[in-house]
């Protein structure tokens, strides 16, 4: 009896011990499995951030060189001169060269033959631009925005890449320059977090960063040597698989590849003896525990491991979504319930009032500036909104805040009954004030003469046009310069710069903001001055403004005054008059005032 237990007790303890060590080794496999998968996942973290900043950073860059490009062709559109352009690309240079964490070095081109250069440097009689990587880029793209191969800059002797641009005329080529310390910045970092060695490469294959600087612009395609790195590169282009295992620098590696939206491509090399090493810790962690708990600490730990991810998932992915809002409201429309999901501080738990239209309109009317309250408050009026969110699922409303910053409010169809009416709404408000400020901006850029900051001529001439339509009763004034050539060739144009300047001056001076006052090229301006048409009115004008215009005094000039010549028509909102016609009789007058010596206006009759 003795013996069988004693047999039972040595079988049951083999059983045991065997049992131990298939769960030890399965623990360590379990644990080599779930820290590659870690690894897996920090590493493709780590490249969808790179991914987030390179693609921003790309269209940043391309947004402007797409800016400067539209404006150029703008320009020459209206007979802006070389140095008139040039000076544009001064402004742009400045404007987005000044941040210097940006990587923007400058932005160039070939104008009307001309090498012009924003940031005003001049290339050595030896550099040949038409064998320039950026010039034959464009030339190669046809009006396709070009990104070139990293090459030696010139001016700096570092390298860099070049975004170019063939303008319409299939001529002039506009170009920006990037510097590459944006990509190796991003490398650093990954190469100090520890997380592996990081290699991006363009589209060609060259070598754009790397933790290994000697391999910058190199072209793991083309180039015949056959280094591990080579390999790795070709697998990656080759197979576009996420992720692979190979030999590197003698050791076994994970290697994480991902080919972005503007074809350049991230690799990630993780040493898989350092994922070993800090494996290990953890597996003899877990041997000691299994001693005491095993199979019941095993099973705990799994479940509690995979709901934990589970959850952590879910609340990012929640969080990443509203993270873009400044609050978030549930609204029942039939029991007129609010539940609040993230307030304009914070984000709650679910805060459920009843009232809701009420407390709406109060959170509303307080974060909202007055002038765009009332259009808010008749938007969110629960009475329109199954109008506004008819036949589609969201509706917004843009608005100022009260701290002056631009807002989104939207509506989103959250919930229908059977019968396909609406019972529950989302109320989200999201921040757009850097996005409506820029576009502000550049709607500003497009209207605007850069040297006078008057309306440009597109812009003076739309508003014009519509006012006539509008038949807004009015006076136009077409002037120019008295012999303003004069003024360049004795002075320069810098000194021909300061006395359109100076026109431009008395013209805001002189007239209200609600005319129109705009350059419409070289020395040549015009006004409509809104209301005017009365001649004693016009001629009081006029005097006030030639006034303005005797005061001008520029040093550099001494022997000589600034005068105009002006044409002047009226519209008196009786008849149907064009723009051209208006513009025509005022040319006739002004080439009648030119026939006197001085300030001098001649009325069309």
């Amino acid at each position: 009896m003795k013996r069988k237990y004693t047999n039972s007790f040595i079988y049951n303890f083999i059983i045991i011990i065997i049992a131990f060590i298939f769960l030890l080794i399965g623990m360590y496999f379990a644990s080599w499995r779930i820290l590659k998968l870690d690894s897996y996942n920090t590493g493709m973290r780590t490249i969808n951030s790179i991914e987030k900043e390179i693609n921003q950073f790309f269209v940043e860059i391309v947004d402007i060189v797409n800016m400067a490009s539209t404006t150029v062709e703008y320009l020459e559109d209206n007979n802006a001169s070389t140095e008139d352009i040039q000076n544009f690309l001064v402004y742009m240079t400045n404007e987005y060269t000044a941040d210097t964490s940006a990587a923007y070095l400058g932005i160039y081109g070939i104008i009307n033959g001309e090498y012009v250069d924003g940031s005003e440097w001049r290339p050595s009689m030896d550099y040949e631009i038409e064998n320039s990587p950026w010039y034959l880029a464009a030339i190669d793209e046809e009006g396709d925005l070009a990104v070139t191969n990293p090459y030696i800059d010139p001016k700096t002797g570092k390298y860099l890449i070049s975004l170019s641009a063939l303008l319409k005329n299939n001529i002039d080529i506009i170009s920006m320059d990037v510097s590459l310390s944006f990509f190796e910045n991003e490398v650093e970092v990954i190469s100090q977090s520890g997380v592996g060695e990081c290699v991006i490469i363009n589209p060609n294959g060259q070598v754009i960063a790397s933790t290994d600087s000697e391999s910058i612009s190199v072209n793991l395609l083309s180039d015949h040597r056959n280094t591990d790195l080579h390999k790795i590169a070709k697998r990656a282009i080759t197979s576009n698989a996420e992720y692979f295992y190979t030999r590197y620098k003698d050791k076994r590696y994970m290697i994480l590849n991902k080919q972005l939206e503007n074809k350049y491509r991230v690799i990630l090399l993780v040493n898989e003896y350092n994922l070993f090493i800090e494996m290990m810790p953890q597996v003899f962690g877990a041997y000691f525990a299994a001693i005491f708990l095993m199979i019941s600490i095993l099973v705990l730990y799994r479940y509690n491991y995979l709901k934990h991810i589970q959850s952590e998932i879910v609340n990012t992915q929640l969080k990443s979504a509203a993270s873009i809002y400044i609050s978030m409201y549930s609204i029942d429309l039939i029991d007129n319930k609010l539940k609040e999901l993230k307030s304009m501080k914070h984000i709650t738990s679910g805060i459920t009032d009843d009232d809701a239209d009420e407390k709406l309109q109060s959170i509303m009317a307080s974060f909202t500036d007055e002038q765009y309250r009332k259009r808010v408050l008749e938007f969110i009026d629960f009475n329109n909104i199954k109008e506004n969110l008819k036949n589609r699922n969201t509706c917004t409303v843009e608005f100022l805040s009260n701290r002056s910053k631009w807002c989104r409010g939207r509506f989103i169809a959250e919930n229908y009954d059977n019968n396909n009416n609406l019972i529950r709404v989302l109320w989200v408000v999201e921040n757009i004030d850097e996005e409506k400020r820029k576009s502000n901006h550049l709607l500003y850029l497009s209207e605007t003469d850069l040297l006078t900051s008057l309306r440009n001529r597109g812009s003076g001439e739309q508003s014009i046009r519509e006012m006539l339509q509008n038949r807004t009763p009015g006076m136009f004034c077409l002037m120019d310069i008295d012999k303003f050539k004069g003024f360049n060739d004795t002075y320069g144009h810098a000194i021909g710069d300061k006395v359109i300047i100076s026109v431009a001056n008395c013209l805001k001076n002189s007239f209200r903001d609600s005319d129109i006052v705009m350059r419409l090229g070289g020395d040549e301006f015009a006004v409509y001055a809104v209301g005017i048409i009365d001649k004693n009115a016009a001629i009081k004008l006029i005097n006030r403004f030639f006034d303005e215009i005797n005061s001008i005094d520029i040093p550099e000039i001494t022997d000589r005054k600034v005068s105009l010549s002006i044409g002047i028509s009226f519209y008196d909102a009786k008849e149907d008059l064009d723009f051209d016609t208006l513009y025509v009789n005022a040319d006739n007058c002004t080439y009648k005032s030119k026939q006197i010596i001085g300030n001098s206006y001649t009325f069309f009759e």
